[in-house]
C-alpha cells in the first residue's frame, strides 16, 4: 500500500497530522485534537469532536479519535477536508505518522458541507480563503517533501479555481519531481485522487460491522421513527402489565361477588394495592346491577269508621289505607296515631334482573331501648312487589319512629343479612367486619333503600 502523510494548509504554515488513534478505554471519551503528542487541546476541539460525530463516524463507526498536528489551528473550518481525508486513510491503514515513511505527501484545505437535499451521503467541498498565503507559506515544507521524493500532491476546492489558477501554480516549486495541483469539488473527487473509496456508506448509520458507543446509542434513540417504535412498544407493554393485573384482581373480586360476599369484597376493594382497579372493578359491578333502587310506597291503616284502633274489636268493620305525607327533610310523618293500626310497605323491584330482598325495620331508635323490630325476606322479579304489613301496638305513644333499610341483591348473603341486622339494630357491626352502610353497599351498586316514618299526634 501506498503511505500519504497529510499535511493541513494554514496561513501560518502547514499543521502535519503526526498522529490518530481510537480511544478504546473509555466508552465515554470524545473525540479530540491536540498539539504535538502533548495534553493541550487545540481551540477547534470542540468543533473536531462535532465534525467527527456528524461526518466521520457514519463513514467509520468510530467516534473516539484522538488526533495530534504538529502546529496551532486556532479555528475557521478550512482543516475539515484534511481531516476527512486522514481519518479515511487511516481506516485504510495508509495515514503515514511520525517516523514512519511514505510515498505521497498531500497539502490539502477545502471546507466540507454534506447536501441535505438528497438523500446519498455527498460531502460538497467549498471554497476558502487565503489560498495564495497558505501555499506561500507552506512553499518550504512542499519543498522539502519534494527532495524526499515524495509525489506532492495539492488539493484545493474547485470553488478556488479561477483566473489566478495559474498563479496557484506558479508559487509552487518546480523541477523534476513537480507537485501537481488537484481541483476537486466533493469528498469523492479527493478520494480517487489518492485510490482511496469513495464515501458511499449508509446515510445515517454507522457500518454495521462497527461498534457503537453509550453516546451514539443515546443519539440513536433520539431519531423521530425510534422513539415513536419505542412509544408504542412502552404503551403495549404498559397495557399488558395493567390487563394482568386487572386479570388477577378481577377475578378474586368477580368470585367475591358471585358467591354474594359483598362485606368481603368491600373489605378486599379497600385495601387493594391498586386503588384505580378497584375502583374500576366497583364501576363495572354498579353498570351489572343498574344501581337501581327499590322504591316503597307506605300506608296507614285505619278504621273504616275512623274510630280508635283499640277499640275497633267491639266496633267491627275494616281498615282502610292512606298514604302518607313527606315532610321537608325527607321524613314520612303520620298524623292522629290514636286511629293508626298498622304500616303498609309495597315496594317494587325496579331493576332489570331479579333481587334478593332484605326488609328490615326498628322501632323506637330515638329513645334509649328497642320495642321491637321486623324482618322480611323475598326474591323479586324484576317489575314485582313485595308487600310488607308493620301492625302497630293499640294504644300509641307519642313520637313514635320507625327506621327503614331495604337492601336487594343479585345472590343471596349471609354476610349482608348479618351487616343489615346489626344496622337496623344500631348495634355492633359482625365480628371483623368495618363496612358502613349506606356508602359502600352503594358503592357496590347494590339496590338500597333507607327512611324514617315518624308518628306523632
Amino acid at each position: 500500500m501506498t503511505a500519504v502523510r497529510v499535511h493541513i494548509l494554514t496561513t501560518e504554515g502547514p499543521a502535519t497530522v503526526q498522529g490518530l488513534v481510537v480511544e478504546s478505554y473509555d466508552n465515554d471519551v470524545l473525540a479530540t485534537i491536540c498539539l504535538d503528542g502533548t495534553t493541550e487541546q487545540l481551540p477547534i476541539c470542540r468543533d473536531y469532536h462535532m465534525f467527527v460525530d456528524q461526518f466521520i463516524r457514519p463513514l467509520t463507526g468510530e467516534r473516539r479519535y484522538r488526533m495530534d498536528i504538529d502546529n496551532r489551528i486556532d479555528g475557521g473550518k478550512s482543516w475539515h477536508l484534511g481531516v476527512l481525508i486522514a481519518h479515511l486513510l487511516a481506516e485504510d491503514g495508509r495515514l503515514a505518522t511520525d517516523g514512519q515513511s511514505s510515498v505521497y505527501a498531500l497539502f490539502v484545505t477545502g471546507r466540507i458541507r454534506r447536501q441535505p437535499s438528497i438523500d446519498e451521503r455527498v460531502y460538497e467541498v467549498l471554497p476558502v480563503d487565503g489560498i495564495a498565503e497558505k501555499i506561500a507559506a507552506s512553499r518550504a515544507h512542499i519543498e522539502a517533501e519534494q527532495e524526499a521524493g515524495r509525489k506532492v500532491v495539492v488539493l484545493l476546492p474547485t470553488g478556488n479555481m479561477s483566473a489566478e489558477s495559474d498563479r496557484l501554480k506558479a508559487l509552487l516549486p518546480s523541477g523534476n519531481n513537480e507537485a501537481e495541483l488537484i481541483f476537486v469539488s466533493d469528498a469523492d473527487e479527493s478520494l480517487r485522487a489518492l485510490d482511496l473509496s469513495p464515501v458511499k456508506s449508509d446515510p445515517s448509520l454507522p457500518r454495521v460491522s462497527a461498534r457503537m458507543d453509550r453516546g451514539s446509542w443515546f443519539r440513536y434513540l433520539l431519531q423521530p421513527a425510534v422513539l415513536a417504535m419505542i412509544t408504542v412498544l412502552f404503551i403495549v407493554g404498559l397495557a399488558a402489565g395493567c390487563y394482568a393485573a386487572w386479570q388477577h384482581y378481577s377475578s378474586d373480586w368477580q368470585r367475591l361477588w358471585d358467591k354474594g360476599r359483598y362485606v368481603s369484597l368491600t373489605q378486599s376493594l379497600a385495601s387493594s394495592p391498586v386503588p384505580v382497579l378497584a375502583g374500576l372493578f366497583r364501576w363495572q359491578v354498579r353498570g351489572q346491577s343498574g344501581r337501581g333502587g327499590l322504591p316503597f310506597v307506605l300506608s296507614a291503616m285505619r278504621p273504616a269508621d275512623g274510630g280508635s284502633c283499640a277499640g275497633r274489636r267491639f266496633r267491627g268493620g275494616g281498615l282502610v289505607s292512606k298514604k302518607f305525607s313527606s315532610s321537608s327533610d325527607g321524613e314520612l310523618i303520620a298524623e292522629n296515631p290514636g286511629s293508626l293500626c298498622g304500616l303498609a310497605f309495597l315496594v317494587t323491584n325496579k331493576t332489570a334482573a331479579s333481587l334478593n330482598v332484605r326488609f328490615a325495620a326498628a322501632r323506637n331508635i330515638i329513645r334509649k331501648g328497642r320495642s321491637g323490630d321486623v324482618w322480611q325476606t323475598a326474591v323479586l322479579a324484576p317489575g314485582k312487589v313485595m308487600a310488607v304489613d308493620i301492625p302497630l301496638s293499640l294504644y300509641g305513644q307519642d313520637n313514635e319512629a320507625w327506621r327503614i333499610i331495604i337492601v336487594g341483591s343479585p345472590v343471596p348473603s349471609e354476610d349482608l343479612d348479618k351487616l343489615v341486622r346489626a344496622e337496623i339494630r344500631n348495634s355492633k357491626s359482625p365480628a371483623g367486619s368495618s363496612v358502613s352502610i349506606p356508602e359502600d353497599l352503594w358503592s357496590l351498586g347494590l339496590a338500597f333503600t333507607e327512611a324514617m316514618v315518624r308518628i306523632r299526634r
